[in-house]
Formats: C-alpha cells, sequence, structure tokens
C-alpha cells in the first residue's frame, strides 16, 4: 500500500545498527590516539631532558606542552563524533518506531 511510512518498511536507508558500531569504531581510533599521543609526549619530555642544551630543551619542552594541547582537542572530537553518532542511532530508532506505529494506526483505520 502507497500509505505506508517508509520506516514501517524497512525503507530507512540508514540503520541504527550500523550507527551505533561506528561509534564503537570511533572509540577505539580514539584509545589508539591517546596511545600515541602519550608516547610521544613521554619521548619528547624524555628528549627535552636529555638536550643538554638549553635553548633545545625548551623548545622540546613547548613542543611536549603542544602536543599535549593537540591530544586533548583530538580527544574531544573523537567523542563528539561518537556521541553524535549514538544520538543519531536513537533519532532513527524513534522515527521508525513512530512511522510503524502511524502505519499501523492507518492500517487499523481501514479495517
Amino acid at each position: 500500500m502507497t500509505l505506508m511510512a517508509a520506516g514501517a518498511s524497512g525503507g530507512f536507508s540508514v540503520r541504527s545498527g550500523a550507527l551505533v558500531a561506528g561509534a564503537s569504531q570511533v572509540l577505539e581510533q580514539q584509545q589508539r590516539w591517546a596511545q600515541v599521543a602519550t608516547a610521544v609526549a613521554g619521548l619528547i619530555a624524555q628528549m627535552a631532558g636529555s638536550a643538554g642544551h638549553q635553548g633545545l630543551a625548551d623548545a622540546l619542552v613547548a613542543a611536549s606542552e603542544s602536543g599535549a594541547r593537540a591530544y586533548t582537542v583530538g580527544e574531544a572530537l573523537y567523542e563528539r563524533v561518537a556521541d553524535g553518532l549514538q544520538s543519531s542511532a536513537g533519532e532513527y530508532d524513534r522515527a521508525e518506531q513512530a512511522a510503524t506505529q502511524q502505519a499501523q494506526a492507518v492500517m487499523g483505520s481501514l479495517w
């Protein structure tokens, strides 16, 4: 019947499960980001400690601090993307439920 809602007939092109899986993948990537950023910051700090030249040590400390700020921003971005995917999954679920209920109401009124 042409009155059926897209969600009731499985017509949504996006599946909430795929969005949830994507959010999980983003969070996994965030963990890898944290591991790499921590390792790099640690190496730079070690280099600064053993530089033997004050100017070089100061530059390395500044680089380490800059890296820490970049890490914080990157971590927030990963989290924001994952949250957005989770939120979108919920919206698709609610829209599909509403479309299904609407289609059932229309079909019920025809009988």
